[in-house]
Formats: structure tokens, sequence, C-alpha cells
């Protein structure tokens, strides 16, 4: 089976924290551990960055009130 090529967008994280520090946080913790990240702050964000590719979406509790 031949290996698919990953973009690097596909790789990253996508995190939906649009209240207080948790993004930062999250975002800090990624990092170290090398792991491309890009912060989300509104719904219109994430819904844009979808698009481009993801690896994964992380969204904190209170964005889901």
């Amino acid at each position: 089976m031949i290996p698919l090529a990953v973009s690097p967008q596909e790789e990253r994280v996508l995190i939906f924290a649009p209240f207080g520090c948790d993004g930062a946080i999250a975002q800090r913790v990624l990092d170290e551990l090398e792991i491309p990240v890009q912060v989300c702050g509104s719904m219109l964000s994430l819904c844009e960055e979808l698009h481009r590719g993801v690896g994964a979406v992380l969204i904190t509790e209170e964005a889901l009130w």
C-alpha cells in the first residue's frame, strides 16, 4: 500500500476556546509537544480553518454553551 501524503494543515490541531485562557494554555501544552496548533477565537474562524484542513479539533466546554 502506498502511504498518502499529509499536508501540514492536516497535521495541526484547531483549538476553539472563545472564552478565558483555555486556548492559550492548550496551545502551550501542544507547542511543547511540537504539535502544530491554530487557536480559533470564533466559530467563523473555526469554520474557515476547517476548510483549510485539520487533523483534530479541541473544543472547550464553555464553547458548547
